[in-house]
């Protein structure tokens, strides 16, 4: 519980930025097909001008078309961060 502050090197936001990029998530309409309920739910965003407009992206864990992608964004960012141990087991 609390507030936790983390700043990461330029190499792990480059990682990270390139996963992003790769995976297309802010640019493919990717289709949500089929959903579990009660599952996690990530958001992706950018700015999309200098006005302060951003360009975001929710995709539930729990949802066909999304759960390998929110997978393999979650677990890049936990591994590359470090932040692990900051997040509670599940129950």
């Amino acid at each position: 519980m609390g507030v936790f502050k983390k700043q990461v090197a330029p190499e792990v936001y480059a990682e990270l930025l390139t996963m992003i990029v790769r995976t297309k998530v802010l640019d493919a309409e990717i289709k949500r097909k089929s959903c579990l309920k009660g599952r996690s739910v990530l958001t992706v965003m950018r700015s999309a001008s200098n006005a302060g407009n951003v360009r975001s992206v929710l995709m539930n864990s729990g949802c066909e078309g999304y759960a390998d992608l929110v997978k393999e964004i979650e677990t890049t960012f936990i591994d590359s961060t470090g932040v692990g141990s900051w997040l509670a087991t599940a129950k």
